[in-house]
């Protein structure tokens, strides 16, 4: 099967990150390093790191986001013998060393698995729960709230659950999915720079008639996961932008429906932004008084 790590800037977490996978047994990797073309030297380091073993590192010439560098790798591995494909952030690893197999093994038994995604947990051990609704205009006007309160709902019942079931996506950090899906589905959107990949490219499986599968029972670790409330101004204007792209290409949506839709997550982002600072200075609060 064939793997595909984006880097950008932080090649100490891709060194890591490839290592951990090099470790994984009882499944052959053919594993693709692109470098989206850093303004640092990741790319000389990330080749020498892994100069002496059978791992290809491309660089791409510029940086064109995030879809269009891991269908770059992805492309190059559909020109070879896998019959699966997997994407991973490389911030990322699996804290069992048969993760991969055991995911394909499920997958295998999914005839209708178009995306198969782990459990994905905060280095706190935190799970970051699923999607599990497809878009509408409720949910994406609703959606994280109804999450924040269902959170503690997951928490206790997600514990009990051990076998695949449907979503509408998984976490976007890792999606393995057969190699003719990816294909069909034309890999992920290279009209984002910067997320809603995986909620575009989990809509164009559905259409095509597969489905998405969350497997519960392999772990994997998010390591440096980031809020929409600690993102940068650019970041965030990357997500409104691709959340437009969305809305317009996908849902359909008016100008009127979108404007809505971007208005109300951003002032979402912007309450949670503050409530995290409060946090932070609450916590920081008692962490002094517990010192004098």
């Amino acid at each position: 099967m064939g793997v595909v790590v984006l880097n950008y800037i932080n090649y100490t977490d891709t060194i890591q990150c490839v290592n951990y996978l090099c470790a994984q047994s009882g499944v052959e990797l053919e594993i693709v390093v692109v470098d989206n073309n850093s303004p640092n030297s990741s790319y000389e380091i990330i080749t020498q790191a892994f100069s002496h073993q059978n791992i290809d590192i491309i660089i791409n010439t510029e940086n064109d986001g995030y879809a269009k560098g891991n269908n770059l790798g992805l492309r190059i591995l559909c020109g070879r013998d896998v019959d699966w494909l997997l994407i991973v952030n490389p911030d990322t690893y699996f804290t069992d060393k048969y993760a991969i197999k055991n995911m394909i093994k499920q997958a295998v038994g999914l005839v209708d698995a178009g995306i198969i995604g782990p459990r994905v947990v905060k280095e706190n051990g935190r799970t970051i729960m699923p999607y599990f609704n497809q878009p509408n205009l409720l949910n994406l006007l609703f959606e994280d709230y109804v999450r924040m309160l269902l959170y503690p709902v997951w928490y206790i019942v997600e514990k009990y659950i051990k076998r695949p079931f449907k979503v509408f996506r998984v976490h976007g950090c890792c999606m393995l999915g057969p190699t003719k899906v990816w294909q069909q589905a034309g890999f992920l959107d290279e009209n984002t720079f910067l997320y809603w990949e995986e909620t575009i490219f989990s809509y164009r499986v559905k259409l095509l008639g597969y489905k998405t599968y969350y497997v519960p029972n392999v772990e994997l670790v998010h390591c440096h996961d980031i809020r929409l409330s600690d993102l940068s101004t650019t970041k965030l204007r990357f997500e409104l932008e691709s959340l437009n792209h969305f809305l317009l290409a996908y849902m359909r949506y008016g100008a009127f429906a979108r404007k809505l839709v971007k208005l109300v997550r951003l002032t979402g982002y912007s309450i949670r932004s503050y409530a995290a600072f409060l946090v932070s200075r609450l916590l920081s609060n008692i962490s002094i008084r517990k010192a004098q």
